[in-house]
């Protein structure tokens, strides 16, 4: 799934592009809004919906066949950098740049309100058995906040993760039991992965200009895309970490995460310009782009 935005001057559209990667050809486009510009989508467990979040606050759930859109996700009051599935795909989290955060059901308006701000960071929402977890600030500090389900009751004593947010770059795995931090406030910087559970650093990659950071859905991973094209495959578990060139690097700004597939196989990396490159995990190298020739989120 890729999110085409394309803006000029009182004409903003914003396309949800769909791919075959068996073929690398595109096989449908969601018109999903006009008037503003995507700013996160996600694929549903069962891969028969997209959750597409906007930045005027505006949000939806879309069938793919026929691609049409089911419900509208209304009442955030900001740009969405964050919208997720549930695992089981009956619910949906949106958050926003102010800093709030809501849960919807897939097929109807919102049943509770996660009272917290966010991070902002992008990637920063995990489900977890009755609870959602997030990233979320306090004071000059990242914690990560819990909350049960379905009330979105505020869980205590959130265990700290980093005291300076105002520099800090975080990302969530999408289970929320692993986070990445890195600092924004320097040309180059180390990524740490921690166990919020126990506080324990799990891996860090040495300092590289990062310029997009993901987890695999399994956790089993770390992938970093550096402002130089360089892909940086990190597996957690023996530290062992594979390098490869090629990716792109025009165009390459902050905040341009790594796409996995669920498998671990393939990982996509996009460009602000346009430009999409695929390759295989194992050897962190691109085998595949196109140019979808507009402002890509």
């Amino acid at each position: 799934v890729v999110g085409e935005n394309v803006s000029g001057p009182g004409d903003v559209s914003a396309d949800i592009d769909l791919w075959n990667t068996k073929t690398w050809t595109m096989f449908d486009a969601l018109t999903a809004v006009t008037g503003t510009a995507v700013g996160d989508v996600s694929m549903s467990p069962d891969e028969q919906r997209v959750a597409v979040g906007n930045y005027d606050g505006t949000g939806g759930v879309w069938s793919l066949i026929p691609d049409e859109e089911l419900v509208s996700l209304a009442g955030q009051t900001a740009d969405l950098n964050t919208i997720s599935f549930s695992p089981g795909g009956t619910d949906v989290v949106t958050a926003a740049n102010d800093g709030t955060a809501r849960i919807y059901r897939a097929n109807g308006p919102w049943q509770a309100t996660l009272n917290a701000q966010l991070c902002g960071c992008g990637n920063e929402i995990g489900w977890q058995p009755h609870k959602v977890v997030g990233l979320a600030r306090s004071g000059n500090t990242i914690v990560l906040q819990a909350w049960s389900l379905p009330s979105g009751k505020a869980l205590p004593n959130p265990p700290v993760l980093n005291t300076d947010q105002q520099a800090a770059g975080a990302v969530l795995s999408r289970d929320g039991t692993l986070v990445a931090t890195w600092s924004e406030s320097t040309p180059q910087s180390t990524v740490k992965v921690q166990d919020p559970a126990t506080g324990r650093t799990v891996f860090t990659l040495p300092a590289t200009t990062v310029a997009g950071v993901s987890f695999s859905q399994d956790d089993r991973l770390l992938l970093v895309i550096d402002a130089n094209g360089h892909l940086h495959v990190a597996t957690l578990a023996t530290g062992h970490t594979v390098v490869g060139a090629g990716w792109s690097d025009s165009c390459n700004a902050s905040g341009n995460p790594p796409a996995v597939s669920t498998d671990d196989r393939l990982v996509a990396v996009y460009s602000f310009c346009g430009e999409v490159r695929v390759g295989r995990v194992a050897t962190a190298r691109p085998f595949e782009s196109f140019n979808q020739h507009g402002q890509l989120s």
